[in-house]
């Protein structure tokens, strides 16, 4: 997640080495032979759906030849993720219910990304860690890492309804509007 030390650390103790830990740690020779090996790669979204530039960004000035080498081709950097007003986010914000049980609850936050340096909207299922959401318009997002997966939201009347395809429904939640005052 761009701390050069931390990665330093994990690839010395075993950790395997990828083309966005080689972008982050400025290897630019490693990124040109992996592209080179495997065209199109650029396009493929590293771990939590991070783009391969915004890995190289986060390696700061020693992966700077990485990151303007990665701004000149196309695709490697961060697709644009569709708008979402002010109201639609504060529309869906809150507690979502899908059974009884304690953790049968999903929060939908804001949280401070700080690789990405930004505010994303994050999909947590109550005891577990959130997951940033990519909305793809008419209130239709992915989490990271599951670029397949759809989430959607729908407002009723009286509720908001979220649900989950992956392709077909797994999850429908619910959470109650709130009183205006």
């Amino acid at each position: 997640m761009g701390n050069r030390d931390i990665a330093g650390y994990l690839l010395e103790n075993g950790a395997r080495p990828s083309l966005f830990s080689a972008a982050m740690l400025g290897q630019l020779e490693v990124v040109r032979a992996m592209l080179a090996a495997q065209p199109g790669a650029q396009r493929i979204r590293g771990p939590h759906s991070i783009s391969l530039l915004a890995h190289a960004k986060a390696g700061g000035p020693p992966a700077r030849e990485v990151f303007e080498f990665l701004q000149s081709i196309n695709g490697a950097g961060d697709d644009v993720e569709a708008k979402l007003s002010v109201a639609d986010r504060e529309l869906i914000l809150g507690t979502y219910i899908f059974g009884v049980a304690p953790n049968q609850q999903i929060d939908m936050t804001v949280e401070h990304n700080r690789l990405l340096k930004l505010d994303q909207l994050t999909w947590t299922r109550k005891g577990t860690m959130g997951r940033p959401l990519y909305h793809l318009g008419e209130m239709v997002f992915y989490p990271a890492g599951a670029a397949k997966v759809r989430i959607r939201f729908e407002n009723t009347r009286d509720r908001v309804v979220m649900s989950v395809s992956d392709p077909e429904i797994v999850l429908t939640a619910k959470r109650e509007k709130r009183n205006n005052p």
